[in-house]
Parts: C-alpha cells; structure tokens; sequence
C-alpha cells in the first residue's frame, strides 16, 4: 500500500531516517486534501456581511455630506467609524479568502460591518434633522443610534479569546463565548426598551418603553457580563503565552503591540489626545491579526517592538535634555545680558544635535539585546535549501507537478491519469531534503 492512496481513510506522512517528515507526494496530497473550501452558506453570508458594510459606508458618507458641518462628537472625530470598518472588513475578508471558515476572520468582518452601520446611524439622525423628514425619523434613527454601537464593541472579547487559531485554549474557556454574546445582547434590549430619554440623545423620548424597571436591571447585568467577558478573554492571552514558541509567540507579540497601548489610551479616554490615540490603534488591531492570523512576515514584529521602544524613549530622552539645556540657557543669558535671548534655543538645538547620534547609538544597542529579533524558521532552511543541486530541485518541482495532477485528476478533470497516483513513489533523492520537507509541511495551515 503506498503512504497515500484513493482508498486510504486517514494518510499518514512518510519520515526519513532521520526523523523528519519526507518530502513525499504523499504530504503534499494530505496539504491540499486538509485545505478548507468555503461552504455555500460561508460565501452567502460573506456577501452579507460586506453588501451591509458597503451600504453603511455610503449612506454613512451621504449623510455626512448633507449635515457638513457635523455636530460636534461625543467621542474621537465624526466619522470615525468609517477608517475603523474598513480596516475590519478588509482583514477580515483577506483572511477568510485566505483561511475559508476562520473564526476571526468572520469576527473582523462583522465588526467592520457593525461599526459600518454605526458610522451611517450617527450621523443620521442630524441628516433626518437637516433634510427635515420629520420627527417620527428623527427618533427612530436616534433610537437605533442609541443601541448599534454595542454590536460593534461586542466583537473584541470574542477576538481575544480565539485568538490566533480560532479555538479557546481550553474547552473550559469556552464559556466565554456564548456569555459575551449573552452579555452584549442583555445590554442592547436593556437600551432598546428602557423608558425615558434615550441615553445618547437626552432630548428625545424612547419609543418602546415596554422594558419599565426591568430594562435598567438587564443593562446593568448585561454589562457586567459584557465587560467581564470580554476582560476574561484578554486573561486567556496570558496563559496562551505561558505555554507558546515560536510561531505562536510571535503571533501574540502582533496583538499584544496594540492590545496594550489600546488599553492604556483607553483608560484616559477622557482626554481628547486619548481618544484619537485610542481610535488609531483601533484602526490597527485588525491589521496585526490579519499578519499573525495569515503569518506574513510573521517575524518583523520583533524589529518593530525594538525601533518602537528606541525611539520613543530617545524622543523622551532629547525632549528633557532640550528643556533642560533651554532653562539653563535663558538663566545664563538673564544673568550675563539682564535679558532673555533667542540665542537659548540656538544653543539648546545645537546640544540636542550633538547627543542624538550617541544616545541613539547606546539605545539600540541597549534595546536590540533586550528586543532580539527571532529568525524566521524560513531564514534557517534557506541555509540547507542553497546548498542543493539543480538535480535535486527538479526532483523538487517533479514531486510537486505530480502531486497537482494526481488531485486533478481525482476531482475528474482531463489530463490526469489518476489511476497511476497510488502506485508512483517518489524517488530517494526528494526523501533526502528533510529542511525542504518540513517548510512545505508548515506552509500549509488548515485553520
């Protein structure tokens, strides 16, 4: 029986005398039998998903045509949500395009089509104002302003907790799931049925106050589970990290680079500074799990912490200095001429350039022992790989060409002769380049 034929139920992988994993049709034909193919269902709520982030982003961008110039925010700029949706639906359609069926994939892009249709829901109640529709329009777009934006924040607990591979850690961690999801729901009808003036807009009366005393209690009790949720999955990237190597460390190191100054800037997101701070690492939260999620250039993170770290502490660095040397000036000059002088900040600028180079020579040499870029596992096989003849990569692009025809033919398309496909071997050159063997087998992720 050949490691890999039509009638085998689970094929195993081959390995050479060494322990590795040989470069065989065999592992070549698993890959491609393990690579997910998006489901009808996938693609129709794929359409969905972006048709509805599309329709926000263009009722969004005429309302805020008619109402220019916007009111005044209650947080971050106008219009924010537009760049936040984008980024969201963009990574979250490259991955599932990549990754069909991958859970953060659809994570990301239904957050990029709830902040979408929060971006058009904001503004439309000062459009409903403003191209006088009435004030039956005006309450009813106020009212489902007041509550869209809690699908748009109820995606970032379940991000985290599945984050990079799509699974909790642990089957006892999956609980988290369904009580944000529990949580973020509890909220909304809380908001959607409470009596009274709606919470954003306080001018305007709810139209369904169905919910009376009990409305309050379920946004209380939905947001506890919400944000407690939602702060437990951001715990499991702790224990995630204790137990991860090498790829996997890598990709928590993407998150974790905007994770945490996310967090900080959100804890004084009273301060406008903070808020744009906030939005724009919003912005790149799903550029960083798009990278980790997908792997491309995977390693560069380590670079990026490492000049990050650098300058910002040169930045903090040169600015003391500069005010120190500017104070120290101006009360030289005060005492020399009884006056200050511009010549205080000519001597400040020239102090300043005279130490940049060898303080930012001392950091980074400082940051790069602490901040060692890893090298990426691709890098080392390149060593063994350049080392190979022109004979044995053609065995290589042989291998691989016979693997493509073989599934070919299986799925019944001409010019395959699939009835050869379990008796070929491949030859004991291909099975002797075990480096080659192992980037092929990690090249390709089901998840």
């Amino acid at each position: 029986m050949s490691p890999y034929s039509v009638n085998d139920t689970a094929p195993r992988a081959t390995r050479s005398s060494n322990g590795h994993a040989a470069l065989t049709e065999a592992n070549l034909g698993v890959a491609l039998e393990r690579m997910p193919t998006p489901s009808r269902l996938d693609r129709w709520g794929f359409r969905i998903a972006l048709g509805g982030a599309l329709i926000g982003l263009v009722v969004g961008s005429f309302f805020l045509i008619t109402t220019w110039p916007p009111p005044a925010p209650t947080f971050g700029f106008t219009g924010f949500q537009a760049p936040v949706g984008l980024a969201f639906v963009g990574m979250g359609a490259l991955i599932l395009r990549r990754r069909p069926g991958n859970a953060i994939g659809w994570l990301l892009l239904l957050g990029g089509m709830f902040s979408s249709v929060q971006f058009a829901a904001d503004l439309a109640p000062a459009a409903a104002t403003r191209l006088a529709w009435g004030s039956s329009a005006l309450v009813w777009t106020s009212w489902i302003s007041n509550l869209i934006w809690v699908a748009s924040i109820s995606v970032f607990g379940p991000i985290l907790l599945l984050f990079p591979d799509g699974q909790p850690p642990t089957r006892r961690w999956g609980w988290l799931l369904p009580l944000t999801v529990v949580g973020a729901s509890l909220v909304a009808i809380g908001l959607a049925t409470s009596p009274g003036p709606l919470a954003n807009y306080p001018s305007i009366e709810n139209p369904v106050p169905i919910g009376g005393d009990l409305a309050g209690a379920l946004t209380i009790v939905g947001a506890v589970l919400l944000i407690g949720g939602s702060i437990l999955s951001a715990v499991t990237l702790v224990f995630r990290w204790r137990k991860s190597s090498g790829d996997s460390r890598e990709q928590l190191k993407w998150l974790a680079a905007v994770g945490l100054p996310l967090v900080v800037s959100g804890a004084f997101s009273f301060a406008p500074l903070a808020q744009y701070l906030m939005i724009g690492f919003v912005f790149a939260m799903p550029i960083a799990v798009a990278v980790a999620v997908l792997r491309h250039r995977l390693y560069d993170i380590d670079e990026i912490i490492s000049r990050t770290v650098a300058y910002g502490v040169l930045t903090a660095i040169l600015a003391g200095v500069f005010a120190a040397t500017l104070k120290l000036s101006q009360d030289v000059f005060t005492q020399v001429t009884g006056a200050q002088s511009d010549g205080a900040i000519v001597v400040s600028t020239l102090v300043i350039a005279a130490a940049f180079t060898p303080i930012r020579k001392a950091l980074d040499q400082r940051v790069d022992r602490r901040f060692k870029p890893m090298p990426a596992p691709g890098d080392l096989a390149l060593v063994g790989v350049a080392g190979l003849t022109p004979a044995v990569l053609g065995e290589f692009e042989e291998a691989v060409r016979r693997v493509i025809r073989a599934e070919l033919g299986r799925d019944g398309l001409p010019g395959a002769d699939a009835a050869r496909w379990p008796d070929e071997r491949p030859s004991g050159v291909v099975q002797g380049i075990p480096q080659v063997a192992d980037e092929v087998g990690a090249g390709f992720d089901p998840d």
